[in-house]
């Protein structure tokens, strides 16, 4: 399959930055690169969705990690992913191709930032406003790679893995079809009845949105994770401040608020 084959299939499938930012894949890949990253580090704290993929689905990371490289010309191919993932690391180990590698990180946020595994992995800085590609990268998430993988065998993107977790009884990563309402997942994860006191957070706790208990919001093909906690718990407090406030603390660069290490 040539590599126009390989972006059409992946168009008409759908397939879409599953990682948070929803970019077409096909667009990305539309590239002449030198190494295609696949970014297993999923730093957010509580999430395990990515963790979960790389064990249970590593041939098909391959598979979607091979497509990738042949569609930019790439002639390494790198799965970074934190060396503490120790059932990922085993499970991709047992499937790399050729000219792929893992490459180990320590655990520090934000260790899947798209700048800092492009500088972790190859040594060079992304510019200012730039993009990984100005310095011949191409980066996708472990569960874009999936997809990718699938797209080849004409499977649209239909499913999402998400991971469940808060104030919930059964906390785990569910697969549910795309379009599924978030009160069903927090049903099945045996989460509160009564949702009128709580929040979600959707995504990680760092940098996830925050929506009401009782939202009419659905899976999406880039949500990773919905947490479930009381509208006055301290995190959600400090994500629902007012634009003023987070306009000054960005102006500061750093609030020194120390919940990136608290919550790793």
């Amino acid at each position: 399959m040539d590599r126009n084959e390989i972006l059409e299939k992946i168009k008409e499938a759908g397939v879409v930055g599953a990682g948070g930012a929803g970019f077409p894949a096909h667009i990305k890949l539309d590239s002449v690169a030198d190494v295609v990253i696949a970014n297993g580090a999923e730093c957010e704290p509580l999430l395990r969705t990515d963790r979960l993929l790389m064990e249970h689905y590593p041939e098909k990371i391959m598979l979607g990690m091979k497509a990738a490289m042949d569609a930019t010309g790439a002639k390494r191919g790198v799965i970074a992913l934190k060396a503490q993932f120790e059932k990922a690391v085993k499970s991709l180990e047992s499937v790399l191709y050729p000219n792929m590698e893992l490459y180990l990180m320590d655990s520090f946020y934000p260790a899947g930032d798209e700048q800092e595994i492009v500088y972790e992995v190859t040594g060079k800085v992304v510019p200012t406003g730039g993009i990984p590609i100005d310095v011949g990268a191409v980066t996708q998430n472990v569960a874009t790679l999936i997809n990718i993988a699938d797209a080849l065998d004409g499977v649209s993107v239909h499913e999402k893995h998400v991971t469940v977790t808060g104030e919930v009884s059964d906390p785990a990563v569910y697969r549910v079809p795309v379009g599924t309402p978030l009160i069903n997942l927090i049903e099945a994860a045996q989460g509160p009845e009564n949702l009128s006191d709580y929040k979600i957070i959707l995504g990680g706790p760092m940098m996830g949105a925050i929506v009401d208990g009782n939202s009419s919001e659905v899976v999406e093909k880039t949500l990773g994770a919905i947490i479930i906690l009381r509208a006055d718990h301290k995190l959600i407090a400090n994500k629902s401040g007012s634009l003023e406030n987070e306009i000054r603390l960005a102006m500061s660069v750093c609030c020194q608020c120390n919940y990136c290490t608290q919550l790793c």
